[in-house]
């Protein structure tokens, strides 16, 4: 929560020259902004993956896709997705 307070007060303090910013460089601002947020979280969820702190849900998930009749059968295949990809 400090890192976001931080980063409200770094904007906070550079209004005047965000006020002088036109219309296509707010929207060119904000999509960097919220690309490198994603790229961010993509970082940060891959390292919990990497460490393992995912296993848990990635089980869930993956015998979510079983059929409860059958635990070790193959992958419930969504309509919409190919055999072959399977």
């Amino acid at each position: 929560m400090s890192k976001v307070l931080h980063i409200l007060a770094f904007f906070r303090d550079r209004r005047p020259q965000i006020r002088r910013l036109r219309g296509q460089d707010v929207i060119a601002l904000l999509v960097a902004l919220i690309v490198l947020f994603c790229v961010y979280l993509f970082i940060r969820l891959a390292d919990e993956v990497k460490e393992g702190d995912t296993q848990t849900f990635d089980e869930w998930v993956l015998r979510s896709l079983r059929r409860a009749d059958d635990p070790q059968s193959r992958s419930v295949r969504p309509g919409c997705v190919p055999r072959r990809w399977m």
